[in-house]
């Protein structure tokens, strides 16, 4: 949540009421009870160490802290933070400790405590200048919370303020994804365009520009905003990603244009590393059966099967073998591949009931993760600050062990339980994208079982055809 930093102008009344307006009670810090309950270790640290003390160690864990989080150790980050605002709440730059502990939690999708953090930020420090910094913040927790109509408020708020600072794409960004997820293209498009070319930005920009021009069938436009995307430097792994699925895209749009040899240029140079590589090499396979280039689309579809087991769509692959081998006249293998496809259980048309379960069951898991983070995140700043206390006169560190055993097994006790709730959060996620995905599939795709009986029929009739 990288923004600008520089003296911004403080927000007058009314604006900071459309801010705080949709916070409620959240508006207090509840992330933690940092005024209350203290260790008797975070007593001892208050009461020995002088003011110019204080500040120093808090100086030193919260740079210690920022370097954890550029090598993105977010969760003691985390932990550093919070001993910072436990023991010292008084430090000079507790408003960018409380910045840089919400930038952990929104990288740890803790978004609920993020959202708290922000808004904290924005009332006890007014007059910070990382006002917009936290603006910005808000704007994408929403976005990641799917309150689309609030991040929009956040947005605009921005623009009407800090449309000069350099975060200002990334805001404009998300408020164009918002509108795109809104199914307000127009608006999508206006403030995506205004995204300024230099940005991080603008090829994730320009790759919803390119989407939205599709859905309009503006074919010709869509194309030339994909290979712009493609010409973009691969510097990171989100923008190779982005590559790849601009490539995977036109190699769509020139297969459904009939022009498979184009289509197979832009689909055979995406990495392997690709996170939605089967679908890379069926498009390839479809293209090179097109081309009648039968080794190639049985080199694609063999790998495809065979590397990627579990890939929900593996039907339209043994079709598409089945296709060439019937081609090649091996009647045999054609009517092996059919039967992968019709020896398959029929699956249910039905998921209505089953898709919400599922979703209120992951909302469940989510929520209760973000609880046992925070719990254990508060424990082991607590735990940290048990470890290392009061200076001596000769400037060295005392080490007490007050509670010390107790809290290390408090600790552990939570990390298994959030270990065994993350695993079952992580099932019920997988579960729910994959039968959202067997969803997508029976509404779009063909039912691949009739065309294989078809196929197996026309097989077994042209075996006994004399050659």
């Amino acid at each position: 949540m990288e923004f600008c930093r520089q003296n911004f102008h403080i927000l007058g009344f009314f604006f900071l009421g459309v801010i705080f307006c949709t916070a409620g009670n959240s508006l207090a810090f509840q992330i933690a009870p940092l005024d209350s309950n203290k260790t008797f270790a975070v007593s001892i640290i208050q009461q020995e160490m002088t003011s110019e003390e204080l500040e120093d160690a808090a100086k030193k864990l919260h740079k210690s802290a920022a370097k954890k989080f550029k090598q993105k150790v977010y969760r003691t980050s985390a932990v550093d933070l919070l001993a910072v605002l436990d023991f010292h709440p008084e430090f000079t730059k507790s408003d960018e400790v409380t910045y840089l502990l919400a930038n952990c939690f929104y990288e740890m999708r803790m978004y609920e405590s993020a959202d708290k953090m922000l808004r904290h930020l924005l009332k006890t420090y007014s007059k910070t200048p990382l006002v917009a910094e936290a603006i910005l913040g808000l704007q994408k927790v929403c976005y990641q919370k799917k309150d689309y109509q609030t991040s929009l408020k956040f947005y605009k708020a921005l623009e009407s303020h800090y449309s000069d600072q350099k975060g200002i794409d990334e805001s404009r960004y998300y408020a164009g994804q918002t509108y795109f997820l809104l199914e307000d293209y127009n608006l999508s498009l206006n403030i995506l365009n205004r995204i300024k070319q230099k940005s991080n930005f603008y090829p994730f920009g320009l790759y919803s520009v390119a989407l939205m021009n599709l859905k309009k069938k503006y074919i010709r436009e869509a194309l030339t905003n994909f290979i712009t995307v493609i010409q973009v430097s691969a510097k990171t792994p989100e923008r190779r990603e982005l590559i790849n699925s601009a490539r995977l895209t036109v190699g769509y749009i020139y297969f459904e244009l009939s022009s498979y040899k184009k289509a197979l240029d832009f689909l055979r140079v995406i990495s392997p590393e690709f996170y939605d590589y089967p679908e890379v090499l069926l498009a390839i396979g479809w293209s090179a059966l097109k081309l009648q280039d039968y080794q190639a689309t049985l080199s694609a579809l063999s790998g495809l099967v065979t590397n990627y087991p579990s890939y929900f769509n593996l039907e339209e692959a043994h079709f598409v073998i089945g296709q060439c081998y019937l081609k090649l006249g091996y009647y045999d293998f054609a009517v092996k591949e059919y039967n992968e496809i019709t020896k398959k259980k029929p699956k249910p048309t039905d998921y209505a009931a089953k898709l919400e379960q599922s979703s209120q069951e992951l909302v469940i898991q989510e929520k209760l993760l973000e609880e046992l983070n925070s719990e254990l995140l508060v424990l082991e700043s607590r735990l940290l600050l048990e470890r290392t206390l009061t200076t001596t006169s000769n400037g060295s560190m005392d080490f007490i062990s007050v509670d010390q055993k107790e809290m290390e097994e408090k600790s552990q006790a939570l990390y298994e339980t959030l270990g065994k709730e993350r695993r079952n959060f992580e099932t019920l996620k997988n579960s729910l994208l994959s039968l959202k995905k067997q969803i997508d599939k029976d509404q779009i795709n063909r039912d691949w079982r009739a065309y294989a009986d078809y196929g197996k029929a026309r097989a077994l009739f042209l075996k006994t055809v004399p050659q």
